[in-house]
């Protein structure tokens, strides 16, 4: 029913939140017949106590307590202003953010099924009483191989093309910022020149919103290179940056925002270079090299044409974490002692390097 006059809702805080289903219809994807309506007339402004990414003022809302039997929420804003934020269940005034929506339909991904979550539900505004939205649960595709840094994929040839659906990438290091551009943590690809020179790249879309930034060090501990950011929605955001022989970059394709986590969409990318940088797979030794078994267990096995000079394995902080001078045209690199994760290892035959990336198991 309707709150009496001049009282607020009995979940106007979050300490007095009340469970989501016992008000509303949660619905099951694509099922949302009728919104929701709140009457938010009476509900205070909670800026003081809940400061989501979205929005940091203006929280005339009520909490809920809801417990996930899916990993993603879809969220449709109607009438009013509506906003959402779902956040880990936990001590009120010092919750964990999960996904933040303002005034906009989109998705909140990365609920964990049976876990408890504590959702907030305002108007933006003190002006607009009645709001409506829907909320209906959805189990997202997954994410791209190259979703987060650590998994980035590596760009080994010119030219290179890479054409695929970021829709279902995730938020990892939050909202990221090369320069004047800021946008969601979306996909990522990293490659290291063995010549110097200017390396064109560019980003087509439909549909979405796209920055690139490119960045040298490692992952969450970069250094801005440059970003562009000169469109809107659809379209083609394009960089040409000067690369350094040796040095590694990170590239990373994103929606644009620096608040609010919406979704990436299909894109194609294209690096290419008028000057002479090269990758590294130009030369014959390189090309005819093969390396075994990716995943490793153990023993990596490398074959080459020419002599390999020396291998060199990097963790995803950049940190060299073992070495090797084999000088022979086979060798076994002993990766035992490592931890399981991503590397990438260099290998050097005459004079010419290749990174590759391995998945220690």
């Amino acid at each position: 029913g309707l709150t009496q006059a001049g009282c607020p809702p009995v979940n106007d805080t979050c300490s007095n939140a009340t469970p989501y289903t016992d008000s509303f219809t949660m619905y099951s994807e694509g099922s949302c017949i009728t919104n929701n309506t709140l009457d938010l007339s009476f509900a205070t402004d909670d800026a003081a106590g809940d400061t989501p990414s979205c929005d940091g003022f203006g929280n005339y809302g009520v909490w809920y307590t809801w417990t996930a039997s899916s990993t993603g929420l879809s969220f449709t804003s109607g009438t009013g202003s509506p906003g959402i934020v779902v956040y880990e269940a936990g001590t009120c005034g010092s919750l964990v953010q999960v996904g933040c929506l303002n005034n906009i339909s989109g998705d909140i991904t990365g609920l964990t099924l049976s876990n408890n979550y504590i959702i907030h539900i305002w108007d933006d505004s003190a002006g607009t009483p009645l709001v409506d939205f829907c909320l209906e649960e959805f189990t997202p595709p997954a994410p791209p191989a190259n979703d987060a840094c650590s998994s980035a994929t590596v760009v080994d040839t010119l030219p290179f093309t890479s054409s695929a659906d970021a829709s279902a990438a995730t938020n990892n290091d939050g909202f990221v910022a090369c320069g004047a551009a800021s946008m969601n943590d979306g996909v990522w690809y990293t490659f290291t020149p063995t010549a110097s020179g200017t390396l064109d790249l560019s980003v087509d879309v439909t549909g979405w919103d796209p920055e690139i930034a490119v960045y040298t060090g490692s992952c969450g501990v970069f250094t801005c290179v440059d970003s562009a950011d000169s469109g809107g929605t659809g379209g083609t955001e394009s960089l040409s940056i000067s690369v350094t022989a040796g040095t590694q970059y990170w590239l990373n394709i994103g929606q644009w925002s620096s608040s609010t986590n919406n979704s990436e969409g299909a894109y194609t990318f294209n690096a290419t270079s008028s000057d002479g940088v090269s990758l590294g797979l130009d030369d014959m030794e390189i090309a005819q090299f093969t390396y075994y078994p990716n995943p490793v267990n153990n023993i990596l096995t490398l074959d080459a044409q020419k002599n390999i000079e020396s291998v060199v394995a990097y963790n995803m902080l950049g940190q060299e974490v073992l070495r090797l001078s084999p000088n022979t045209v086979n060798a076994e690199v002993d990766m035992s002692s490592l931890l399981s994760g991503a590397y990438f290892v260099k290998v050097s035959i005459q004079g010419a390097t290749k990174t590759v990336r391995i998945i220690k198991q």
